[in-house]
């Protein structure tokens, strides 16, 4: 299993996440277990607005899916 520490890039350790958490969300959304309405989504602070805005539309795809 990767660890983010086993990831030098910066970048790399975003999309690694990013990942995740896109993974995450489209599990969240196929499930029938109980009802899921939505998502809450916080992005790293240290990352620029125009990543965040391409993260979070991302994210949200995936949970319409």
């Amino acid at each position: 299993v990767k660890k983010f520490q086993d990831i030098n890039n910066p970048e790399d350790q975003f999309l690694y996440g990013l990942s995740i958490a896109t993974d995450l969300v489209s599990q969240l959304s196929e499930q029938n277990r109980f009802s899921v309405d939505g998502i809450y989504i916080i992005p790293p602070s240290r990352i620029n607005w125009a990543k965040k805005q391409a993260t979070i539309t991302q994210l949200v795809q995936s949970f319409r899916k």
